[in-house]
């Protein structure tokens, strides 16, 4: 009986693994799944080509510095009352410098894509920051998704139009020149609204994923 069986089962087999090789030959689809497995693209646009990230997030440090961690508040205190104040997202900055770890006064900080996709930008005002200016733009992208740029240390009225409420500009124009012997552009990201509330994000989230090589910070008062 148990040899009936067994013979029984090897037929079932045998016949199964035929109509599976014939379904193939045939061209008929089985009922198998193939799931390739992978990383989504990443953006490696970056405000300054072949950039460098010399100081990153709070919870995502690049190069041995997170703004507005313990270490940074450490070196600069004087930021302190500015890393409490969570509207001021200076815990979501990112430091980006030139491919060599410097970038000279006057190198343009270019207007970044989102997640690969290119934003009209709109200039919105230009604030006097701790070392320079400060460049703030609004966009928005194919999808209608909303964002908030900000450009620290860069010159006066370096933004589009000569910093000119209302001028418009595309991924990869001019949005500000580095300015104050800084050595880098210091860049905030945030999604917004319908009601134009921001919400912060880490930028390397959203480009310079790529391209942008970590530096070893060394933690100065004159690099923030």
């Amino acid at each position: 009986m148990k040899k009936a069986l067994f013979i029984l089962g090897f037929i079932v087999l045998f016949l199964t693994i035929a109509n599976v090789v014939l379904a193939q030959q045939s061209g008929t689809k089985s009922n198998t799944v193939v799931v390739e497995v992978g990383n989504p693209p990443k953006d490696s646009s970056c405000p300054i080509p072949g950039a460098k990230l010399t100081c990153g997030t709070k919870d995502n440090p690049k190069g041995g510095c997170g703004h507005c961690n313990a270490s940074y508040v450490s070196t600069w205190s004087y930021l302190a009352d500015i890393c409490k104040n969570e509207k001021s997202g200076l815990a979501y900055g990112l430091d980006v410098t030139g491919s060599s770890g410097t970038a000279a006064d006057g190198t343009p900080a270019l207007l970044p894509k989102a997640n690969g996709k290119n934003v009209d930008w709109t200039f919105v005002e230009q604030e006097k920051g701790t070392s320079g200016f400060i460049q703030k733009y609004k966009g928005i992208d194919a999808d209608s998704k909303s964002y908030w740029l900000q450009l620290h240390h860069t010159e006066y009225n370096s933004g589009v139009g000569n910093s000119t409420v209302g001028a418009t500009a595309k991924s990869g124009d001019t949005g500000g020149k580095i300015c104050c012997g800084e050595s880098h552009v210091h860049v905030q990201l945030g999604t917004t609204d319908t009601n134009g509330v921001i919400t912060w994000q880490d930028p390397t989230q959203y480009f310079c994923q790529t391209n942008a090589e970590e530096t070893h910070y060394t933690l100065t008062p004159a690099a923030r």
